[in-house]
């Protein structure tokens, strides 16, 4: 999951779409039964490792973590549970703002 949102971005930015280095969903890192919050806490840790010695200026772009009420309120508003995966992400991430090359940023601004 985290493999191909980077792979996305990277590429919506202007960067080369490289093989990824991190594992994909397919290939957990941990074994079976782990909590989401371990396995997603070891995927980051990988992901993030692995854009510190790459990528510093995307690693530079990581926004910290969502606050703790923030995936109670998107509940709300979507009427229905997050999954776990998305809250154990939103613990460690919110994302990272978008560039001028991303469709969506492209798109917003013409509405």
């Amino acid at each position: 999951m985290l493999t191909a949102l980077t792979t996305a971005t990277a590429a919506a930015c202007g960067g080369r779409r490289r093989r990824p280095a991190a594992p994909t969903q397919d290939e957990p890192s941990g074994g079976p039964g782990l909590d989401p919050r371990t396995e997603v806490g070891q995927q980051w840790g990988r992901l993030t490792s692995w854009l510190r010695r790459h990528a510093p200026a995307t690693h530079a772009r990581l926004r910290p973590p969502v606050t703790p009420e923030a995936p109670a309120r998107h509940e709300r508003r979507i009427g229905r549970p997050l999954h776990d995966d998305l809250k154990a992400l939103w613990e460690l991430n919110e994302g990272a703002p978008t560039c001028s090359a991303s469709p969506a940023s492209s798109t917003a601004a013409r509405h």
